[in-house]
């Protein structure tokens, strides 16, 4: 019997480096492998790939100096004496569906590379034993800190309890904040000298509290708490697929009790893992400072702020909709529209999801619609909650920042010109009940919503209390970032 194995970069370099690798998953893990590795030797090696995914056979990958088309792994059978790498957070999943064409063939299975040196695994595991200390870590991803800075600013703020020391993990190499200790996340997978790498161990292994938004982090101590923070509130589309946790984690941060379902259901999370409270980020929505109009100079009477959710993963082949661009319905509209926002003193500003691989253009002769960048918040050392109260609606799609928006009372608009493309699926059987506002399929109801914006009208303000009430509960008011310190002194 076959079991998958840890390698490191240094030993596909050196100990395989007269085997063939193919690679089974082409999801995010083989473009994050592609652009780390793109000068180790190994690289070369690569000679196939392979996923579970047929819409993705046939789709031609280029590594290195070489295509290469994705095929059905069964293809694996005609394989041997070569190297397979599980290029997947899901390779577990991925090894038992492979693992009949592996018999008694001299194959060798490996996960992706967790590690550069060989070394490092020791390193870390030696350092965990070292006490840990009253210490969080935060990990966001690519993503902003947003949760993190909540409760940072907390802890800074208003806290009066014994001090925690705070450490972000970041996937930035140049990441600075508020003089906070930071590590790159990719100091242990990529080339660093000795010091570095063991000032990622010790920071890592000694943190009692382990948090993420996203991708999952993993203990190196069974005394560690690791803490899942979601970088939203509910799903409104399917995620289950791709946001499973792990078993081994702790505590699932849930919003309310009416969301307990959807989490067990779309994050696998048990429920004596649930804690229940909102995300500390959320707490940034209720502050109005005319941010919104500072960091654009616009001087608009009203702002409606559209945020869309990604339709193709950036940094991967997924892709959750027929129709790839997430602003679709501006294509043929945007000078009429622009017009119409002109005439209604109205600004229409947009932020594509930090995800989204297509770009967001705007012609240059368009006066009322602006794009607002990510790095323009982060020169700013904002978030986007930092924002929302500054607007007077908002304009979203699938995406689960319109549950956080919904606690301002304003109206919401809801484009779905391509729900019936839209092949992610959904967390809940009547995705409708669960998008109180306008629902808007074309341009008419498009300028229709701005007109009832500019003119306050707002039909559904009342479905949406209810909504609230039935997610969130007693939570929805809360301050998520006291809530949660409160909870992690009390353990």
């Amino acid at each position: 019997m076959k079991h998958i194995k840890e390698s490191s970069v240094e030993q596909l370099n050196l100990k395989y480096k007269n085997k063939k690798i193919y690679c089974v998953g082409c999801g995010k893990r083989l473009f994050e492998l592609i652009e780390l590795y793109s000068s180790e030797p190994f690289i070369n090696n690569i000679s196939g790939l392979f996923d579970n995914n047929s819409k993705l056979w046939g789709v031609e990958k280029e590594i290195g100096s070489i295509k290469l088309k994705i095929e059905n792994p069964v293809s694996i059978k005609q394989l041997s004496d070569v190297v397979i790498l599980i290029t997947s957070d899901h390779y577990e999943d991925i090894f038992k569906s492979i693992q009949e064409y592996l018999c008694n063939k001299n194959v060798y299975v490996f996960r992706y590379p967790q590690y550069y040196y060989r070394w490092t695994g020791k390193l870390l595991k030696f350092v965990s034993y070292m006490p840990l200390s009253r210490q969080i870590l935060f990990y966001a991803g690519a993503e902003p800190h947003e949760n993190a800075d909540a409760i940072v600013s907390y802890l800074n703020k208003e806290y009066k309890g014994k001090k925690y020391s705070i450490v972000y993990l970041s996937d930035n190499e140049n990441f600075s904040y508020n003089g906070i200790k930071y590590i790159y996340s990719k100091t242990v997978r990529c080339r660093a000298n000795f010091f570095e790498v063991f000032d990622y161990c010790r920071l890592y292994s000694r943190s009692k509290f382990l948090c993420y938004e996203n991708q999952a982090l993993k203990k190196v101590s069974s005394k560690q708490c690791l803490i899942y923070l979601n970088h939203g509130t509910i799903p409104l589309k399917n995620v289950s697929d791709v946001l499973r946790q792990p078993e081994e984690l702790d505590i699932g941060v849930c919003p309310g009790k009416g969301c307990a379902n959807l989490y067990i259901d779309q994050y696998g999370i048990t429920p004596e893992k649930l804690v229940y409270m909102m995300p500390a980020r959320v707490n940034r929505i209720f502050k109005s400072e005319g941010k919104i109009h500072d960091l654009l100079k616009i001087d608009h009477k009203k702002v409606v702020l559209w945020l869309p959710t990604f339709r193709q993963l950036k940094g991967s082949e997924r892709k959750d909709s027929a129709s790839l661009n997430p602003i679709e319905l501006l294509k043929n509209n945007i000078y009429e529209i622009d017009e119409y926002l002109s005439n209604k003193n109205t600004a229409l500003v947009i932020k594509k999801h930090p995800r989204e691989k297509i770009d967001l253009i705007i012609p240059d002769k368009i006066n009322n619609i602006f794009i607002i960048r990510d790095e323009q918040l982060g020169d700013a050392r904002m978030c986007l909650q930092d924002l929302l109260n500054d607007t007077d609606a908002l304009l979203t799609d699938y995406s689960g920042i319109s549950f956080e928006y919904m606690l301002l009372g304003k109206p919401i608009g809801y484009v779905l010109t391509d729900i019936n493309e839209y092949h992610r699926g959904f967390s809940v059987d009547n995705p409708e009940e669960y998008m109180p506002g306008t629902h808007i399929f074309n341009k008419t109801q498009f300028l229709n919503f701005i007109d009832d914006v500019f003119s306050g009208k707002d039909e559904f303000y009342n479905k949406r209390v209810r909504l609230i009430e039935k997610l969130f509960g007693n939570e929805a008011y809360e301050n998520g970032a006291a809530k949660f310190i409160d909870y992690l002194d009390r353990r």
